[in-house]
């Protein structure tokens, strides 16, 4: 059941650069009430997605964090309870959720349709060609049935970081991942690829790479991608000489035909953090939010302005952030503290750009992340 976060450490200051101090005191009347609400089933890896009829959609991972399932339930504007669940692969145990950096990841498309897209188990069908593979699955709006999973790698290998999905309301879907292709090895030589459908994610065609992201790519971390408008943006980590690690924003205005490429941060590491991102598209662009040793950072986006100025939000061993918009259409910000490798933790959360009303509580399983969503009763945080 959801339950209100109770946090006795709560602030309300704006430090620079932003690194949250958490301190007694009461919040503000002013300040948005958000609810903890644990992932049904026990599930984990939490992602919504919000249709533009209000509806909101949840995947999560359930069961054997090496043969997991996708599942996805759907929660109608004004309901207050999740639909009965939907196991989205067509094979059983097609997932994986060691690492918390490989679930599934959905967007609604054109006439509400669901599109979900997951990295592959050993025992998922069909098989890459090498390795584990990108998996793909759509839910018509008018059916509670899945469309058979499909397997998109193509001519790409040694999937290991996240794949993700968007989708826009004239039909097109994008498959984002990254990968080496056959006859290259080393984070090095790793690409960002995209597989692109005109129709619905009916038929794709053949994934390709983008060239603006040739530099390599962060091995197991996660990318994130999304529409706002007429942009299709992505967010990954890069692996420049293997030891430049920082966020890279990429921005197709022609449905990925070509890029322009956008440093979010640099970071000097040799070994991969294990991290994901995270975008929300608002109605003048995108907020995006991603890891940066240790710290979470946000920062929002238009597409006329470009980049704004990033917001750091450090202490705590944060990762995995998450956004979604509040009754007043200003952005909230979740995270997780303390996780790892085995190794649960705790969530936090705060509303940008003000940094109202900073939470944290106790709970997010091993291999857990977070996701929110707005309702009638406030901002739920999953864990």
């Amino acid at each position: 059941m959801p339950r209100p976060l109770q946090d006795p450490a709560m602030v309300f200051r704006r430090v620079v650069p932003l690194v949250l101090l958490l301190s007694a005191c009461a919040a503000s009347a002013g300040a948005p009430r958000a609810v903890a609400e644990r992932v049904p089933e026990d599930g984990v890896q939490p992602r919504v997605a919000v249709g533009p009829d209000g509806s909101v959609h949840l995947a999560y991972l359930r069961g054997d964090p090496k043969a997991a399932d996708v599942v996805v339930r759907h929660r109608p504007s004004g309901a207050r309870a999740w639909s009965a669940p939907v196991t989205v692969n067509s094979r059983p145990g097609s997932a994986v959720t060691i690492g918390s950096v490989r679930g599934a990841q959905l967007a609604v498309g054109r006439g509400n349709r669901l599109h979900v897209v997951w990295n592959g188990s050993r025992n998922a069908e069909p098989k890459a060609r090498e390795g584990d593979p990108v998996l793909y699955a759509a839910l018509p709006p008018d059916s509670g049935t899945p469309t058979a999973q499909r397997c998109l790698s193509g001519d790409t290998r040694h999937l290991d970081g996240g794949a993700a999905v968007a989708a826009d309301s004239a039909g097109h879907v994008f498959v984002v991942w990254h990968a080496a292709p056959m006859d290259r090895e080393g984070e090095d030589q790793r690409r960002v690829y995209v597989a692109r459908s005109d129709d619905d994610g009916i038929h794709f065609a053949p994934a390709m790479p983008v060239p603006e992201a040739a530099d390599g790519v962060c091995g197991c971390c996660g990318l994130q991608a999304a529409t706002s408008g007429d942009a299709l943006l992505v967010v990954y980590r890069r692996a420049t000489r293997l030891v430049e690690r920082g966020m890279t924003l990429l921005v197709s205005r022609d449905h990925g035909v070509s890029w322009k490429r956008q440093s979010l941060d640099d970071w000097a590491a040799n070994q991969c953090p294990m991290s994901t991102a995270a975008i929300l598209p608002t109605q003048d662009g995108a907020w995006l939010g991603w890891e940066h040793a240790g710290h979470v950072r946000f920062a929002p986006w238009n597409p006329t302005t470009g980049l704004g100025a990033a917001m750091d939000l450090g202490g705590g061993s944060k990762k995995h952030p998450a956004l979604a918009l509040d009754a007043e259409g200003q952005p909230v910000a979740a995270w997780t503290a303390g996780t790892g490798w085995q190794r649960g933790g705790s969530a936090g959360w705060a509303r940008l750009p003000a940094l109202e009303a900073v939470g944290t509580m106790a709970g997010v399983p091993v291999w857990g992340t977070v996701a929110a969503y707005r309702a009638d009763d406030g901002i739920h945080v999953l864990y």
